[in-house]
């Protein structure tokens, strides 16, 4: 993705939070509608850790355990990363949150 793109979306991103946050943008309803339905997120992280998770309870479901091995081509390295995230001192930017 060029970078001119990178900016916009991030752009997108940062209106759609003010307007929840109930502040009037440039960005319409109707205009966030039709990124949504490209599947666009407003969340990336979130979006994210939603679909590791469920790749963590459907390993669970399988195999009886969420202990995937550190090779496992999508959850190996995501949780190493939780793992050390959650015995490391909070950091300026992190997905894990008490609620996590």
């Amino acid at each position: 993705m060029d970078r001119s793109m990178a900016n916009w979306l991030a752009i997108q991103r940062t209106l759609q939070r003010k307007n929840e946050a109930g502040e009037t943008t440039c960005l319409t309803k109707e205009r966030w509608e039709q990124l949504e339905q490209l599947g666009f997120v407003l969340d990336p992280l979130e979006y994210e850790w939603n679909l590791k998770m469920a790749a963590l309870r459907a390993f669970k479901d399988t195999h009886g355990h969420a202990c995937a091995p550190r090779n496992h081509p999508i959850l190996g390295a995501w949780i190493g990363n939780v793992r050390k995230q959650y015995t490391e001192p909070p950091r300026k930017r992190t997905t894990l949150t008490k609620a996590k």
